[in-house]
This record gives structure tokens, C-alpha cells and sequence, in this order.
């Protein structure tokens, strides 16, 4: 519905890297998340980010999230 809110966390800028994109998601995940399929889901992001966008998916980019550690977090939420 839209209602629903949802994010899409993933590698949107030159300042950010897919490495500290992935270490923060095993960082968040507390030893349970599988490296493999982080690696593809941090990978493969951008590219299913632009395909949500020609498929006609509305997005707010925001900049705000930042953890104790000062990583770059860019979140793409679907508008509505």
C-alpha cells in the first residue's frame, strides 16, 4: 500500500565503498548475516536501484543516517 515504508540502503556516492557498505551491514547483523549473500545484495544494489527507477518507482534520497562510526549511510525511501 502506500502506506508502507521501506529503505533501500546501498552504495549511492564516490565517498562511500561497497567494502564499509558491507562491513556495516555485517556490523548491524551481530555474527547471524551470511557474508555471501551480503556481498551480492551490497554488489548488485545500485543496479537494482536504477532499475526500480526506469520501472517508474519514486525514491526521497536522504543523508542523514550516520552510525558512531561516522560511515556514509544513503537510504533511498519509496515516496508516497
Amino acid at each position: 500500500t502506500w502506506k508502507a515504508q521501506g529503505g533501500i540502503a546501498s552504495v549511492l556516492d564516490e565517498t562511500d565503498t561497497f567494502e564499509s557498505h558491507i562491513a556495516d551491514t555485517l556490523n548491524a547483523g551481530c555474527g547471524i548475516s551470511d557474508e555471501e549473500i551480503v556481498d551480492l545484495v551490497v554488489l548488485q544494489g545500485p543496479g537494482l536501484i536504477e532499475q526500480l527507477i526506469r520501472w517508474g518507482t519514486e525514491f526521497d534520497l536522504i543523508d542523514e543516517h550516520r552510525d558512531r562510526h561516522e560511515s556514509i549511510w544513503f537510504s533511498a525511501f519509496g515516496s508516497g
